[in-house]
């Protein structure tokens, strides 16, 4: 028992060192789980969001692959057709910040709707969205006959 005497406070102190390394490993190990399960969540909702999407896409078809894009935005149903592209644009804006690699997916999803897009329809873009339209306008827009009338 003299040697535990003796080298009490050194023992002390590497037990008060273990248990730091220890706290501070744990706070590292809950901070990777909170992360893990935020990124989890995040692409849970986006896979909804573009689920229910896909659900609004069937029940609605003439707005998923109108014939007449122009038509349909100055039709009766224009402001069901301008919701029916945000809601589009928000489940691309969910997926596309969770796994940007769904890009050509959208823009195929987009490219019906070209026309009313490259008028401006809809025309309050979100921050998100903003990147995801200046680039399908940029490589889309030239050369489509526009709602309005212009090219």
């Amino acid at each position: 028992m003299s040697w535990l005497a003796r080298n009490a406070d050194a023992i002390q102190a590497g037990a008060a060192a273990i248990t730091a390394v220890t706290a501070v490993l744990a706070v590292v190990g809950v901070l990777a789980q909170m992360r893990a399960a935020e990124a989890t969540s995040r692409a849970q909702t986006a896979r909804e969001s573009y689920a229910a999407h896909l659900t609004l896409a069937v029940a609605n078809p003439d707005f998923a692959d109108p014939a007449d894009a122009c038509a349909l935005a100055a039709s009766p149903k224009a402001g069901a057709y301008a919701a029916y592209i945000d809601h589009l644009l928000y489940a691309a804006e969910q997926m596309l910040e969770v796994d940007p690699s769904w890009d050509a997916t959208f823009a195929q999803a987009l490219t019906p709707h070209a026309a009313a897009i490259c008028a401006g329809i809809p025309g309050d873009d979100t921050t998100g969205m903003t990147q995801m339209l200046a680039d399908f306008r940029t490589k889309t827009c030239p050369g489509v006959q526009l709602c309005n009338g212009g090219q």
